[in-house]
């Protein structure tokens, strides 16, 4: 890369136009030339490079067809032609029509001046612009050969010219955990709420955190997933299917079992398989198999027991719908007493079926909102069966989500907490060692298949027990609220929430139950937090956040460090930081809807369209422990950072942010963005 800036000079006309080198040639006669001047000083000097930091010497050729691409991040085409953003005069313009026909190329909200402009240059130097700016400066891109660049050079109206240099999201190199391979959702995509293939097998993030060897289960611990229903996919080994409220149709190939399941049949798993893809995602996390494709779960290939507390029978359902939809009549909700019917078929089972002496493992990623919902009556009620479950024996180690208002734990989940009940309650921490919280006061928990609802962040205090991965978790899913039972799914998407990191948990306590003699849920519990590392950082309530991993950071290695986000608007948006009042018509971010949603505006590693607009509002949040700074760094075409703050929080109305500039911040480089046209 170099930095190319490009204005007329006198006694570079000189170079021969014959010669192959042209381009190459005249680049570095003209930077020799002008750098002995104070003008090209003075521009690197601003943007804090110095002169003697341009590599005269390494400038790029251009690429001959049927050369190989150079790593040099140059764009070229085909032809080995490289694209060049030209920058015009602003007063170019003048005197053409403001009348166009709009295309791909020349948007509707382009200056029509502009357009003809650029129309008019096209024609003159038989090029093609790809794209073109009319409203922060007046440019276009085209692919060009030697003889256009040069043409182009020597015309007034141009005021420089500057390679169109490949971007990319910076990558999120402070991380602590990363997925294993990339996905077609993640950056530099960044399609978090996309429905997505995973032909090659990862690891993800999660999965590397908390028990990154185990590779297979040996299929003698039973977790019981109770949720909406788990759907069929590739990568599951669901061997029983029941629903909690009718069980008329359970079914499944699960051997042992008194009396025999029946076979599993379209019709019947329409009856079971809920049309929320919730309790399949979570099944992956906790499961999914080693096969070559998709992801890998905590405890591979585990065997689940899908108990859905949802009623067939309940509207919206009918008998002839291909699964078993959430309740949605008025006032409609998911009752305590359909919870403690799965919990009660659950130790009915394990009384049962359960022959090995082991105790088995209840997932539970689902909490009580509030109390208008769920009587005080009704939280106690499920309470003393967790309770029941946890201390029987063998019983089953129950692991419930801590939830997701972004407050205290012991409103929304199991408490109080014992080191010896046989039940935990799991906070979510993101990728960064850090609790999932709402940065700009919106919803911390976005980076997610649409349709799981965004919510605040993990709620912690005293009732939460352990913290596991719940942010940007890639596992098995399908269309999220049109999963369909009798379909085979083999697709996949990102969860986040406690509900995702409650199965980390729950597969880890598997795959111990499966490798330690426990004979008890007591037991469960006391190996799975004789497993608790503690990454130094600290929950919003000052307390440390600890995880269960069989694979615990060693040496210098950091064991937490900052995350940190963008938000960025052509339109006024107001962080829950900013001082003041938030001018009228100004968007407020709160926990009421992602950024990302909201027309003209982006969210971390999105893509800001301009639309005709010309100024950027640019919001920037973190989270971290102790002591700690990011730079807030603007980066233009060239990729040249230039440090607008230096700290956690940094709120502009009126950002120097423009069309094709980038934001950054290269200690904390999970916050990045870019401005488009």
């Amino acid at each position: 890369m170099f930095e190319a800036a490009y204005a007329p000079a006198a006694g570079i006309g000189d170079i021969k136009e014959n010669d192959p080198m042209l381009s190459r040639k005249w680049l570095q006669t003209y930077f020799r030339k002008v750098a002995r001047t104070s003008l090209l000083g003075g521009c690197v000097t601003a943007l804090g490079i110095p002169v003697s930091a341009l590599a005269f010497q390494d400038l790029p050729e251009f690429q001959q067809a049927g050369e190989e691409a150079k790593s040099d991040g140059l764009i070229r085409d085909d032809l080995g032609r490289i694209a060049f953003i030209v920058e015009l005069r602003g007063d170019s313009a003048k005197g053409f029509s403001s009348n166009f026909a709009s295309d791909k190329r020349f948007q509707t909200y382009q200056k029509g001046e502009a357009v003809n402009l650029v129309r008019s240059m096209e024609s003159q130097y038989r090029l093609e612009a790809t794209s073109m700016t009319s409203w922060s400066s007046t440019s276009f891109t085209a692919f060009l050969d030697d003889r256009q660049f040069d043409r182009l050079s020597r015309d007034a109206r141009v005021v420089q010219i500057l390679p169109d240099v490949a971007m990319t999201f910076s990558a999120d190199s402070t991380a602590v955990w990363s997925d294993s391979a990339a996905t077609l959702a993640a950056p530099p995509n960044a399609l978090w709420n996309t429905l997505v293939s995973q032909s090659s097998e990862m690891q993800a993030w999660g999965k590397r955190a908390i028990n990154q060897s185990t590779t297979s289960s040996s299929g003698s611990a039973i977790v019981y997933v109770v949720d909406a229903g788990v759907g069929q996919h590739v990568d599951l080994n669901v061997v029983q299917w029941v629903n909690a409220v009718d069980h008329t149709n359970d079914c499944g190939t699960r051997a042992g079992v008194a009396p025999p399941l029946a076979a599993c049949t379209a019709a019947k798993l329409k009856k079971l398989v809920g049309c929320y893809t919730h309790a399949t995602a979570v099944a992956g996390i906790v499961g999914a198999k080693s096969n070559g494709t998709g992801v890998v779960g905590i405890d591979p290939g585990a065997k689940i027991v899908s108990v859905s507390i949802l009623d067939p029978a309940a509207y919206p359902n009918t008998p002839s719908s291909s699964c078993v939809n959430l309740p949605t009549a008025s006032g409609a909700t998911i009752q305590a007493s359909r919870v403690k019917t799965a919990l009660d078929w659950v130790a009915s089972d394990i009384a049962a079926n359960i022959h090995t002496g082991r105790p088995s493992v209840v997932n539970l990623s689902l909490n009580w909102v509030t109390p208008s919902q769920w009587p005080a009556s009704g939280i106690a009620a499920v309470k003393a069966d967790m309770a029941a479950l946890g201390s029987s024996t063998p019983g089953a180690f129950v692991v419930q989500s801590a939830g997701n208002q972004y407050a205290n734990a012991c409103t929304y989940s199991y408490g109080p907490a014992s080191a010896s009940d046989g039940v935990m309650v799991v906070g979510a921490i993101n990728n960064h060692g850090q609790p999932v919280v709402p940065l700009h006061g919106a919803p911390g928990f976005w980076r997610e298949l649409v349709g799981f609802g965004h919510e605040m962040g993990s709620n912690y205090g005293a009732c939460v027990e352990a913290w596991a991965p719940g942010d940007a978790v890639f596992t098995t899913a399908a269309p999220v609220t049109s999963q369909q039972g009798d379909v085979v799914y083999s697709t996949y998407a990102y969860g986040a929430g406690t509900s995702f990191a409650a199965p980390h948990v729950a597969g880890l306590a598997a795959y111990l139950i499966e490798t330690r003699a426990l004979t008890s849920p007591s037991q469960v519990e006391q190996n799975v937090r004789g497993t608790l590392f503690d990454l130094g950082s600290l929950d919003p309530g000052g307390a440390a956040i600890k995880i269960p991993t069989l694979n615990p950071i060693v040496g210098s290695a950091p064991r937490n460090t900052p995350y940190a986000e963008f938000v960025l608007a052509n339109r006024c948006i107001w962080p829950n930081f900013a001082t003041g009042t938030p001018p009228a018509g100004c968007r407020v971010l709160s926990a009421t809807q992602d950024p990302s949603f909201i027309t003209g505006v982006a969210r971390n590693f999105g893509s800001l369209s301009m639309a005709g607009q010309t100024n950027v509002w640019a919001s920037f949040d973190s989270y971290g422990t102790g002591a700690y700074s990011c730079k807030v760094q603007i980066l233009d075409a060239l990729g040249t950072p230039r440090t607008l703050y230096t700290g956690k929080q940094y709120y502009d109305p009126a950002s120097l942010f423009r069309a094709n500039t980038y934001a950054a911040s290269a200690d904390c480089p999970s916050a990045s963005g870019v401005v488009g046209n």
